[in-house]
């Protein structure tokens, strides 16, 4: 026995240095220890139990089992199936035979026949089950198996679950639920976590949980994020035409994509109820596996910018499977840059040229310090200019580019505020603002610059509820449109209150990563007593706190 386990350890010490060169060699060492150092602050010890302390007991299973909901829509889970190792089978198959709500069929497509061992499970795993239809299918590629599959889905909703994961017994009555609270969506999606790939199952190891924010344009525009447990409505499905085999590896992607783009509707369940299991053939184990889903992934946000008019060049990141967008100018904009009594940002600003933005007029007003709500208004309403960038005295060093993505990120329809990173001796202050027992919470405060932070969202260009005053850019017509600042407050409480205000009318308040803007001075604290917010932030998980992860 002694002599098994330490083979097994040696085969897997081998593929951790083979995965650890693959990285190297594709994105530089520096790139690797950053994912090291991510990954340290990221791992969290209480995990593991507080998601044992989540799980519903036994008597909680027997009431969901019973429960009679307004709405109860059946829902099709649809799992195409490939040379299934016949473990992970069963165990996917008992999951969802589990559930507690029972208005499901399950959809299995047998593109593999000829594979008598997985037959033989698959055959034992259903048994007398009504609820489960199997087909057998000629394999053409995992969109097009699923595909085919769908043909034969009688529910109102979708799941798609792949072969190898499973899901808690409680997550189609949390689904259902939501459905019954919220009412009807296009798109409904869950947390999630990674699972050792062990045979027993009673003390496999859950890790790197993914707790997820609610809908965000910015964020679903730089890494599919949403994943699993990913339900869509028939009706959606079919309007919209199913998976395309043309994004094979990035097909769910796309397929979110191509569902927001027809719809907005979606919705988020702030519960890890869908287990990614990780084995050697997985990219939950290894993102290097599938390369050439990234770039697809790449061509799907492609077409999704090009279905929305927006223009803008698309680049992967150091990071596998997330993206960057630089956005280009439809149309000429005037700007005007309020500039709060500092004399180096003056000359920097002196020095800059934007002939890569031909459509930019820019103005600069000096102004000194401090500026308070009302003569910032004064300015903005008198101004004849598109935008308005404010960069405050404590500003040591701002770069062009800096300004370049505000202004192209500001002149965006449907957004109001941009801001970036804002950075002191080397270290995050501020890549926006939480709220958490009443009190303003910088996110990523105190993280080392370099790094990316938790599930890379430090490096991720995302919807936040609000972003710190030092430096921002506001669209000047949603800014009139709003009336400005409240001239009875504290300039930064004004700013903050002021996106939040943003956030409530759908003009959206978005964090950069690009725009990285240093500072002389601490941060100053703010207290959140004045602040116009008393209800759960949808960008910032909850789960966050319960498991003391930093971001």
């Amino acid at each position: 026995m002694e002599k098994n386990e330490g083979l097994v350890y040696m085969f897997f010490s081998f593929y951790k240095v083979k995965k650890t060169l693959a990285y190297v060699k594709r994105y530089g060492f520096k790139s690797v220890y950053t994912k090291y150092r991510d990954k340290k602050l990221s791992t969290n010890s209480q995990y593991q139990s507080w998601l044992l302390s989540q799980r519903i007991s036994d008597s909680i299973a027997e009431e969901q089992s019973i429960k009679k909901f307004e709405a109860q829509p059946q829902i099709s889970i649809i799992v195409p199936l490939f040379n299934t190792n016949p473990l992970f089978l069963r165990e996917m198959i008992h999951s969802v035979r589990t559930q507690t709500y029972s208005n499901w069929e399950l959809i299995l497509g047998n593109a593999s026949p000829e594979n008598k061992e997985m037959e033989s499970a698959l055959l034992k795993a259903i048994g007398e089950e009504k609820r489960i239809q199997v087909f057998e299918i000629r394999n053409s590629g995992i969109s097009e198996n699923t595909n085919e599959l769908i043909k034969h889905a009688s529910g109102e909703y979708i799941g798609l679950l792949d072969h190898d994961d499973v899901i808690e017994r409680d997550a189609l009555y949390e689904y259902v639920n939501y459905l019954n609270v919220h009412g009807s969506k296009a798109l409904l999606y869950c947390d999630e976590d990674k699972m050792e790939s062990d045979s027993d199952g009673g003390n496999r190891r859950f890790y790197d949980p993914n707790f997820k924010p609610d809908f965000s344009l910015e964020m679903i525009r730089a890494n599919n994020y949403i994943c699993h447990f990913l339900m869509i409505r028939r009706d959606v499905l079919q309007k919209i035409g199913g998976l395309d085999s043309k994004y094979e590896g990035a097909q769910d992607y796309d397929l979110i994509l191509r569902t927001i783009d027809y719809s907005r509707e979606v919705g988020h369940i702030d519960k890890v109820l869908y287990h990614w299991r990780v084995h050697n053939a997985s990219t939950a184990d290894n993102p290097l596996s599938k390369e050439y889903a990234y770039e697809a992934g790449l061509h799907a946000l492609e077409n999704h910018l090009t279905r929305n008019q927006e223009n803008g060049v698309l680049r992967h990141t150091d990071s596998p499977g997330f993206y960057e967008i630089e956005y280009g100018l439809k149309n000429e904009k005037k700007v005007l840059i309020v500039l709060e009594d500092n004399k180096d940002i003056e000359i920097a600003l002196n020095k800059m040229s934007f002939k890569d933005l031909p459509f930019i007029e820019i103005e600069v007003v000096k102004v000194k310090r401090k500026v308070t709500a009302k003569s910032l208004n004064r300015i903005v309403f008198d101004a004849k200019a598109h935008q308005v960038i404010f960069i405050g005295y404590m500003v040591s060093g701002i770069k062009q580019r800096d300004l370049t993505q505000l202004i192209v990120n500001c002149a965006r329809d449907g957004v109001g505020v941009v801001g970036g990173r804002i950075i002191y001796k080397r270290r995050v202050c501020s890549a926006g603002i939480t709220f958490k027992s009443g009190e303003c919470r910088d996110l990523f405060a105190g993280y080392k610059n370099y790094l990316t932070g938790y599930m890379h969202r430090l490096n991720m260009q995302r919807n936040v509820l609000a972003l710190r005053s030092t430096c921002f850019a506001y669209d000047i017509s949603v800014f009139k449109r709003m009336q400005g600042l409240d001239e009875a407050l504290d300039f930064e409480i004004s700013h903050i209150n002021y996106c939040l205000a943003c956030e409530r009318v759908g003009e959206a308040v978005v964090y950069c990563p690009n725009i990285s803007v240093d500072i002389n001075d601490p941060l100053p604290y703010v207290s959140g007593e004045n602040v116009s917010w008393n209800e759960r932030d949808p960008y910032y998980n909850q789960n966050l706190y319960a498991v003391n992860l930093k971001c």
